[in-house]
């Protein structure tokens, strides 16, 4: 009987780590296909749109926590953060709103091509803050590919559906992302 026990308990263990150590597809030499229109407005890139702020960053050593404010924990991942925010209008009192995505990937992986349920294998999250309600979601669909460049930062594209904060928001961005 105590052979049993350990043997569950074991297994367990055994189960748990191959979780953390989970590899993603890799995308050798990227195409990055997930945004078929790379003339569409609404990508969100390093060229800013007017009044916001937009960063793209990297955590090594860390991993998503839905509990801490911008979604980053220590961890032993890598966590990708795509955050905007606005101040707004200078006439209008609580207009201020930030929007953050946030997605981990094992530390030895140097790239990733996802899409659909594989989404949930690496943590995607968004929340907006704002003066209104405000939780992280998962997306509903999408899709995002990633490569490490030679310099270390990475190159992102993703296409990325939520539904949740004002209906059904589409997030769209192609960019480098950096250290924090």
């Amino acid at each position: 009987m105590n052979y049993r026990i350990l043997i569950l308990l074991c297994s367990f263990i055994l189960l748990q780590s191959c979780k953390d150590e989970m590899m993603l597809p890799s995308c050798d030499d990227c195409d990055f296909t997930c945004i078929d229109d790379l003339t569409n407005s609404d990508i969100l890139t390093i060229a800013c749109k007017d009044n916001w702020t937009c960063e793209y960053t990297v955590s090594p050593e860390s991993e998503v926590n839905l509990d801490e404010y911008e979604g980053i924990g220590n961890g032993n991942k890598i966590v990708f953060q795509v955050k905007t925010s606005t101040v707004g209008e200078v006439n209008i009192i609580d207009d201020e709103i930030t929007d953050i995505v946030v997605f981990e990937l094992n530390e030895s992986q140097t790239s990733f091509s996802v899409e659909g349920d594989q989404l949930a294998d690496m943590e995607v999250h968004a929340v907006k803050y704002c003066f209104c309600p405000s939780q992280f979601i998962r997306p509903i669909s999408g899709c995002m590919q990633g490569e490490m460049q030679a310099d270390g930062t990475w190159y992102v594209q993703g296409n990325l559906t939520f539904e949740g904060f004002d209906g059904t928001t589409a997030v769209l961005f192609d960019s480098p992302f950096g250290p924090k």
